[in-house]
């Protein structure tokens, strides 16, 4: 009978264990305030060398594929644009509480929302969107322009 667990070898030699009840797709890491992280190819599949932001995050996800994306504990972002949700079946999750939870605040200087989600079966969970700069004049912080 094949349990829920399942470990799986990530690339950089780190093994995680998985929940395959949950995905059985990629899984990224992002955190902002890592040393060891950058926005490139060969960082974000270890907590270790993740990725510094969400946007670049979404842009390695495959559509579809029930990928899954970590945020880590005190994440932060001050997007300048909007970050777009374009992959179908994203599972975006922060991890940590209460303050310590991903936040992001806009910096806009346009016209722009914080987080659009243009695809379909999209869930974000756990994350904190602050009041910020939009010298654009728009207040929309989350525009859902999808179904479920």
């Amino acid at each position: 009978m094949k349990q829920p667990l399942f470990v799986r070898k990530q690339s950089g030699g780190m093994f995680s264990v998985v929940n395959e009840t949950l995905t059985t797709g990629n899984i990224f890491f992002v955190d902002s305030g890592s040393s060891n992280g950058a926005d490139s190819v060969g960082y974000g599949k270890n907590p270790d060398a993740p990725f510094l932001t969400l946007a670049y995050a979404i842009s390695q996800t495959t559509t579809a594929n029930g990928d899954m994306i970590f945020l880590m504990p005190g994440h932060a972002e001050a997007p300048t644009a909007t970050i777009t949700v374009d992959k179908a079946g994203l599972y975006i999750v922060g991890i940590g509480s209460g303050q310590n939870r991903p936040s992001f605040t806009p910096a806009h200087t346009a016209a722009d929302d914080t987080v659009d989600i243009t695809a379909d079966d999209v869930t974000i969970k756990n994350i904190r969107i602050v009041a910020g700069t939009n010298s654009g004049g728009n207040t929309t912080q989350l525009n859902i322009n999808a179904d479920d």
